[in-house]
This record gives structure tokens, C-alpha cells and sequence, in this order.
């Protein structure tokens, strides 16, 4: 039986952690539809549904005409072969195509969106059909009208289905599922004990990154995302020496100097990567919160070679994780 989670909580909290490892935990049969919401398409209706029939990255720029229309039949035919021809237009309209069928040029604007709507909740239910599907839709405090209005729709028949919807947004993000039978996960920054076991988890028990802890933990507010990359942009910057668990502090104890927030910490941090790595992980994020190797491979103007092993370091960095052997 379907069902929708609610995680809710403010930035760096760890929202995107706690998904990442129930999906990690889920059998391999269970397919995972990752999907996310961003600041810079707040009036793009559709973004973030785009990459489900669209490609990956849901840019059709390369493609017009029946290039398209074999793109999105494709994209349709592989996640819900019952879903018929009716779909195809209005899939076909949602990515900037322009469809050719009189009974479409007929429609107003208003019939055109409530057939793309539907088109895309008989999509995204009609999959589910195959076999369990996890949809996880991040960030919607940056959703636009068109996908909430999709993901109402979708909300109200989870139950009859074998969907498992999980949602995140921040406090700001005006949430009308309270009344609706779901399961709602709270989270909050980290309370003092558990910032302290956090820290010494990180940072180990030497002497020396006794004064740094009690900085952090007085610094970043429990924020668990802004505990853990200030630790790794300390290790990063040799201020830490050793491992994770067993670091000893060399820098300045008396003079710290801490980021004010977990952004600049992780720009400093993107800052000094290699101009290869940097190049890839700026190609990852403009194809979304889930990439496909294969489309990471054919957009990055970079060798196979040099490409895998900046994959790698990047893994290693923990800016890219792994979602299956196919995406990060």
C-alpha cells in the first residue's frame, strides 16, 4: 500500500542524509525516482518532474520535432508501458515541444495544463503498476504551482497504489497535508548531547581538539551538515591531521576562525578543488540532485579517464554519493 512521507525541517538538519540512507537500505527491486526542486526555477512549471520524461537533466535544447516525440515515447514507454498514446502530447508540450496533432492546437491553454497534469500523474501512478517505486521530491519550499498541483493529485490516490512519496521542504514552505493520513518526520538541529557525541565521533578524543569541539559546538548550533563540513574543510586545510575519528589539531587554539555559515563553508570547500573536479561537480549540479553517469560522460568535455577519477575524488570528498551503480 502507498504512502506518503513528510521530512520537514530547516537547512541542513539533515533531510537529505536521512533519505539517502533509507534509500541505500531499499532492495534492489524497489525503483527510486529522485527529483528536485530549485531556487532558480521557482517559475518553471513542471522542473522538477521535467527529468521523468525528459532526460535526465531535462534539457531538450539538442532535440525538436519527432527527435523529441521518440525521446519522450521512449521516456514513457520505459517507466509505464500502459500509459497509451493520449499521454505523449502533452509530455511532449511540458518539455518545450511543440506538439502537431489538431486535437491539441484545439486546446486552450487552460485544458493544455490540465492535460499535462494529468498526463503526468497517470505516468508517475501508471509505474508504480511494475512494481514499488520510491519518489522522492526534495526542497519544496522552491516548488512551482504546476508540480504541487501534480503532487496533490498524486497524494490523493498514494494509497491505492505501490508509490511511496517522500517529500522534504523547510518551515517556510506552506504544507496542507497535515489533515491528510501520512507519516510526518520532524527533524531539528541536534540538542547539546548529541552535538557532543557527533563531534567526538568526527574528531576523536585528543587532547588537542578539546578547545576546537567546544567551538564547533558553540559555533554551528547543532547543525549536523555544518558540523561535518567545517571538520572536513579543517582536515581539507591540514588544520586536522589524521583521520576521521583520530584527528589532532595543529592550527591556532587560541586565534580559531570558523565559517558564519555552512554555504560558505562548502563554497571555500568547492573552492579548492582542481579545476577538473570543479568543472565536473559545476556539470553535476546543473543536471540536478540525481545525475546519470552516462549523461555526466556526455556533457563534461573531459577524457573517460580523467572523468572516472574526478568522479572518484568527488565521491571521496562526499560531494557526490552514490544513489545505484548508475547514478550519484
Amino acid at each position: 500500500r502507498g504512502r506518503l512521507t513528510v521530512v520537514a525541517g530547516e537547512a541542513g538538519v539533515g533531510k537529505s542524509r536521512l533519505i539517502h540512507e533509507y534509500v541505500t537500505s531499499l532492495p534492489a527491486a524497489v525503483t527510486v525516482r529522485w527529483l528536485q526542486a530549485s531556487p532558480y526555477d521557482t517559475s518553471t512549471p513542471y522542473h522538477p518532474l521535467i527529468p521523468l520524461v525528459g532526460g535526465a537533466s531535462g534539457d531538450q535544447s539538442a532535440l525538436a520535432g519527432p527527435a523529441l516525440h521518440t525521446q519522450v515515447r521512449a521516456a514513457v514507454a520505459a517507466m509505464t508501458p500502459s500509459a497509451g498514446d493520449a499521454v505523449i502530447d502533452p509530455l511532449v508540450a511540458m518539455v518545450g515541444g511543440r506538439p502537431d496533432s489538431d486535437e491539441w492546437r484545439s486546446l486552450d491553454p487552460l485544458s493544455r495544463r490540465r492535460r499535462i497534469r494529468d498526463a503526468l500523474t497517470a505516468v508517475i501512478t501508471g509505474a508504480a503498476a511494475r512494481g514499488t517505486q520510491v519518489v522522492v521530491v526534495e526542497d519544496l519550499h522552491w516548488i512551482d504551482e504546476d508540480t504541487q498541483a501534480v503532487l496533490d493529485d498524486i497524494v490523493e490516490v498514494v494509497g491505492n497504489t505501490a508509490i511511496h512519496l517522500v517529500v522534504t521542504f523547510r518551515p517556510e514552505y506552506d504544507d496542507h497535508w497535515h489533515d491528510l493520513d501520512h507519516d510526518r518526520i520532524q527533524l531539528a538541529a541536534l540538542h547539546r548531547a548529541a552535538a557532543q557525541e557527533l563531534l567526538r565521533t568526527l574528531l576523536g578524543a585528543d587532547p588537542s581538539v578539546a578547545r576546537l569541539r567546544d567551538a564547533l559546538l558553540a559555533h554551528t548550533g547543532g547543525s549536523p551538515l555544518f558540523i561535518e563540513e567545517t571538520v572536513t574543510a579543517l582536515a581539507e586545510r591540514s588544520s586536522l591531521v589524521g583521520e576521521q575519528g583520530a584527528y589532532r589539531y595543529i592550527g591556532d587554539s587560541d586565534h580559531l576562525t570558523l565559517p558564519d555559515t555552512v554555504q560558505s563553508v562548502i563554497a571555500a570547500r568547492v573552492d579548492r578543488l582542481s579545476p577538473d573536479d570543479k568543472h565536473v561537480l559545476q556539470v553535476a549540479s546543473v543536471i540536478g540532485e540525481t545525475v546519470q553517469i552516462g549523461v555526466l560522460t556526455a556533457t563534461c568535455d573531459v577524457a573517460t579517464a580523467p572523468l572516472t577519477s574526478a568522479i572518484g575524488r568527488l565521491r571521496a570528498a562526499e560531494f557526490l554519493y552514490d544513489v545505484d551503480d548508475q547514478h550519484a
